[in-house]
């Protein structure tokens, strides 16, 4: 009787601990550097893109950096592929760095800034082994007023050895950096890359 009365009053005191076991395991944590529940504004704005964009579709699920540790000011991304069945990536990127950008467009300090931050990743690339090489093309800007944007691009020596076009166009859209960047490998021009890209741009720009 004695074990019996043991092995019950073990049973009740586990029996009470999971509640509070289950809660710490499932509250959303909070604080600095730790992820917090649901998705983030940048998410739902990506999530919100038209599903076709410059010939290209939406291809998988909204990437939410902002829901990472540490993750706060990366906003979120989303992936399209050409429609035309041509080989070839997309990825729309909306984000902050943790400030209001402004102004809309592409005519501001702070685009001429990420530009020159977002041609450095590029080439950054090349370290890490995933390009053999880069060499930087033309940099542009077009459209007028809240639908101006930059656009640079490059050729690239893919890490397997293949030629793609590349290019990446910027702007600022409700107060956050819009990039796209492309890779083409076909046709593998970095003109070819900069047209898909400013295509893109123009259609997320109109967009509601």
């Amino acid at each position: 009787m004695r074990r019996s009365a043991s092995v019950l009053a073990l049973l009740a005191a586990l029996a009470a601990a999971a509640p509070v076991a289950l809660a710490q395991k499932t509250a959303a944590p909070s604080g600095k550097g730790e992820v917090a529940a649901g998705p983030s504004a940048p998410a739902l704005a990506v999530a919100a893109l038209p599903a076709t964009l410059g010939g290209f579709g939406r291809d998988g699920e909204v990437v939410d950096f902002e829901r990472r540790p540490n993750g706060a000011g990366y906003g979120a991304s989303l992936r399209y592929t050409p429609r035309s069945g041509a080989r070839a990536v997309a990825t729309v990127f909306l984000y902050d760095r943790g400030a209001r950008r402004a102004p809309e467009g592409g005519a501001g300090r702070e685009v001429a800034e990420e530009m020159r931050v977002a041609v450095g990743e590029v080439g950054s690339l090349v370290r890490t082994g995933r390009y053999r090489s880069v060499s930087e093309g033309t940099e542009m800007e077009l459209g007028a007023e809240a639908g101006r944007f930059r656009c640079a691009t490059f050729e690239v020596i893919q890490g397997d050895g293949a030629t793609t076009g590349d290019a990446v166009c910027l702007g600022v859209r409700q107060g956050a950096f819009l990039k796209v960047r492309v890779t083409a490998w076909t046709p593998p021009e970095p003109v070819a890359a900069g047209r898909m890209a400013a295509g893109i741009m123009r259609d997320v720009l109109r967009a509601p």
